[in-house]
């Protein structure tokens, strides 16, 4: 097969829009438009969006796109240029593919094998995450293998779920553990019925922009993050899901001040939370199961999805709420043509592990990089 390199999605011809998503009808985080956005607000300044098309050799057809972040600012990787197979807001990688029984390691293949016939343009490659002890993974693992990368696999926060399909809320609160169950029964009557909390909904486009000041207050008394988004990334993305009716936030209110928030997609028939803003410091009353209590109601029995995808949250807040666990992992992988792909070898893989290298490999490895 015939693989291109094209930058960015704007640069991709018109067959492209059939490999991807419908934003109304299927995934809403696979279409293109969510994707787009991720590239146009999400980016740090100075990484850049690859994306590489697949075509058949006999028609010239695209069958696969297989979309990558190109960055030189892994703090795990100094100086190091890194290609990193991703997708936005943490899912589980995979092509985009015309043709359902494409295998993707067969897709990825041809990729690598592209990069390999030009001149070294990258020292690491990256893939996450990936569903471990998965065929899929075994399968991107061995593509990387044969095309003499050094590899490294590691552990990727797993994603906490709980299906729902089917079930009433009343359903998924009685199989909630029984100190949760007896204090929200007691929190939830005195914070509402009390009149010092308030749950607001505001999913449709003219709410959310009334409230956007509310939800820049709970954002602002947030703890700093140690790698903080693009400041127009998160309105924009909340701001597409509520233009194709999949938005579904939360935010909670306690003596009419902004105190917590959860921001959800529903599409495809699940829910995927993407962003959880807790309430911070001291509070009376459980703020943040309280939230997590009214938001399940609205999203099983109102829009009845089938799963509750918490994404990576915290041990305690996971077994109370989401106790189900997709293992997940990544592969870091180190080509051994750059002299920093073999420094980070060294470091990630381990010398006992690169003996087989053969001797000019060793002589850049310890020796001056030229």
């Amino acid at each position: 097969m015939r693989v291109l390199a094209q930058n960015g999605y704007a640069s991709l011809p018109a067959e492209a829009a059939a490999l991807f998503d419908d934003p109304t009808g299927g995934d809403l985080l696979r279409s293109r438009e969510w994707l787009e956005n991720a590239e146009r607000n999400g980016l740090r300044p100075g990484d850049r969006i690859r994306i590489y098309s697949v075509h058949e050799p006999r028609n010239e057809q695209m069958v696969a796109l297989l979309p990558a972040v190109y960055s030189r600012l892994y703090a795990a990787h100094p100086e190091a240029r890194v290609l990193h197979f991703t997708l936005p807001e943490d899912q589980d990688y995979r092509p985009m593919a015309s043709d359902g029984e494409a295998l993707p390691s067969s897709l990825f293949a041809e990729v690598l094998d592209a990069l390999r016939s030009a001149p070294p343009s990258y020292d690491v490659i990256r893939v996450s995450p990936l569903p471990a002890a998965s065929p899929l993974a075994a399968e991107f693992a061995t593509a990387l293998h044969r095309t003499g990368h050094f590899l490294h696999s590691y552990r990727h926060p797993p994603a906490r779920f709980e299906s729902v399909a089917g079930m009433s809320f009343k359903d998924y609160l009685a199989a909630r553990p029984r100190p949760l169950r007896e204090s929200l029964d007691r929190n939830t009557r005195l914070l509402l019925q009390g009149g010092r909390g308030r749950f607001h909904f505001p999913c449709n486009p003219e709410l959310l922009e009334a409230t956007g000041g509310d939800v820049q207050r709970i954002i602002d008394a947030a703890p700093e993050d140690d790698a903080p988004e693009p400041p127009s990334y998160l309105a924009s993305m909340m701001a597409l899901a509520a233009d194709h009716g999949a938005l579904r936030l939360g935010l909670m209110y306690l003596d009419d001040q902004p105190v917590a928030m959860q921001f959800w997609v529903v599409t495809a028939g699940f829910a995927r939370c993407l962003r959880i803003w807790g309430a911070q410091g001291q509070q009376p009353f459980p703020i943040d199961d309280v939230l997590t209590q009214l938001m399940a109601v609205c999203l099983i029995d109102g829009d009845k999805v089938a799963e509750l995808n918490f994404g990576a949250i915290d041990d305690e807040f996971a077994r109370n709420w989401a106790p189900q666990a997709r293992e997940r992992m990544g592969i870091a992988a180190f080509t051994p043509r750059t002299w920093r792909g073999l420094r980070g070898a060294l470091r990630h893989v381990g010398a006992q592990r690169l003996k087989s290298l053969p001797a000019r490999a060793w002589h850049r490895l310890i020796g001056r990089p030229r």
